[in-house]
């Protein structure tokens, strides 16, 4: 467990500034060793379209990249936020070195086995994604529009690609980028 409490605690304002539906949920049952670490150019030769990129939930929300920076710029919370290993995160560097695959990221396919209401008061939804290799990953829906959230159903083929940011605490976290669902 990291320093300074509950794993809840620590990542709270990360997960503010870069919004609760962005952040895989700290309480998931996840498996990163059985996730394909590798080049988003992978996922081209599928027959896939996105749903959701954290570019434009970004573009949406613009303070959600400043708190995340101040956060990370923050010498009075050495435990709180990016450690900016890549950079000063959604800045011009940040992105250079996400394009050029600087920053690992970690692929995610498989077939969604459920939809679940998810939150303290069952106030969001989420999906159960059977990974290829047997594993599971649960994330929040999440769409680019409002459409895109009644693409999400049980049997359908879903690809999750995340990125991990070193934490300034000494952890690393896995944040998402792009969810992409298979033309049916």
């Amino acid at each position: 467990m990291p320093r300074g409490g509950s794993v809840a605690y620590n990542f709270l304002p990360i997960i503010k500034a870069l919004g609760v539906g962005h952040v895989k949920s700290i309480f998931t049952i996840f498996k990163r060793q059985s996730a394909k670490k590798t080049d988003i150019a992978t996922e081209r030769n599928m027959n896939l379209t996105e749903i959701y990129t954290l570019e434009k939930e970004l573009e949406s929300d613009p303070t959600r990249v400043e708190l995340a920076q101040k956060l990370t710029l923050d010498d009075s919370k050495p435990f709180m936020g990016l450690k900016g290993t890549y950079g000063l995160f959604a800045s011009d560097k940040w992105w250079r070195n996400f394009h050029k695959n600087k920053i690992p990221k970690v692929i995610y396919s498989g077939v969604i086995e459920g939809i679940h209401f998810s939150g303290m008061h069952n106030e969001s939804k989420s999906f159960s994604l059977r990974l290829d290799d047997g594993g599971i990953y649960k994330y929040s829906l999440v769409a680019d529009q409002k459409s895109g959230l009644k693409l999400y159903r049980e049997g359908v083929r879903l690809q999750v690609v995340t990125f991990i940011e070193k934490m300034k605490d000494g952890s690393e976290q896995d944040f998402v980028y792009k969810i992409s669902i298979a033309n049916t």
